[in-house]
């Protein structure tokens, strides 16, 4: 018989949850809703908790305009370096897809002032 080792003692544990979103714009009575199964980690031990932030500033003709993305990830002590990446990942990549949209409201920002009577 093989001695047990601490893979094959491990236990999978799936945790999945039901998600209901309902989103109201202005307040209004119309709404968006969506309902989903999703998979969630669920932490045998209290999990340590990462936090990565990701600011980008975009100065124009003395304009400027910013944003920052914060991730916090709760992961297990020996995923730390992991977890940092991951949080890294997912702050950068969300910072990268809003870039065109800072960079369009700085232009109509700068645009105006530039014209603006004097």
């Amino acid at each position: 018989m093989a001695a047990p080792t601490a893979e094959s003692d491990a236990k999978l544990v799936e945790s999945k949850i039901l998600v209901h979103r309902t989103v109201k714009l202005d307040g209004s009575e119309d709404s968006a809703s969506e309902s989903e199964v999703i998979e969630v980690t669920k932490f045998l031990t209290t999990p340590a908790i990462v936090s990565v932030s990701v600011p980008v500033k975009i100065v124009r003709n003395f304009q400027s305009i910013g944003l920052e993305v914060t991730v916090q990830l709760p992961c297990y002590k020996e995923e730390i370096d992991r977890g940092i990446e991951l949080a890294y990942r997912i702050a950068k990549d969300r910072v990268f897809r809003e870039i065109p949209a800072i960079q369009q409201s700085l232009t109509g920002v700068a645009d105006s002032t530039s014209t603006a009577p004097g």
